[in-house]
C-alpha cells in the first residue's frame, strides 16, 4: 500500500511538456490554433508566443520533460516501457486513467463494504 501511495504521488507530480518542432526545438506546455496561426505556452519563460506566416509547424511531439535547470527538452522515461509494449502516448494515457478509475471503485467499495457492514 506504501508503494502504491508513492508511485501515485510520483505520477501526480510529473509535468509533461511537448516538443514543438525538431528542426527548430521549443518545449511547450499548451497551444491552440486560431486565425491560422499557432499560439503556444513556452517553458522556458511561461509567456505566450506565435508562428508566423513563414513558419509552418511540421509536428508536435508529446511525451516530452522540461529540465528548468539546463533548460533543455528530453523525453520521458517513464513512456519507454509504454512504446516497448507499441502504445502510443495517448492510449498510455487513457490506461492510465482507466486503471485510476477501477483502484478509485475498488476503494470505494471496500470502504463503503466496512461503513455498511456488508
Amino acid at each position: 500500500m506504501r508503494y502504491l501511495i508513492i508511485s501515485f504521488a510520483l505520477f501526480t507530480s510529473l509535468n509533461a511538456s511537448m516538443l514543438l518542432d525538431k528542426s527548430y526545438p521549443i518545449c511547450i506546455e499548451d497551444f491552440y490554433v486560431k486565425g491560422g496561426k499557432l499560439y503556444y505556452l513556452k517553458s522556458s519563460s511561461n509567456t505566450w508566443g506565435n508562428t508566423s506566416s513563414n513558419y509552418m509547424v511540421k509536428n508536435i511531439y508529446y511525451g516530452y520533460v522540461f529540465n528548468s535547470s539546463s533548460g533543455s527538452c528530453s523525453p520521458n522515461n517513464t513512456y519507454k516501457q509504454a512504446i516497448s509494449l507499441g502504445l502510443d502516448y495517448f492510449q498510455f494515457n487513457f490506461l492510465m486513467a482507466l486503471t485510476g478509475l477501477l483502484f478509485g471503485l475498488m476503494l470505494f467499495y471496500f470502504i463503503a463494504s466496512v461503513l455498511v457492514g456488508i
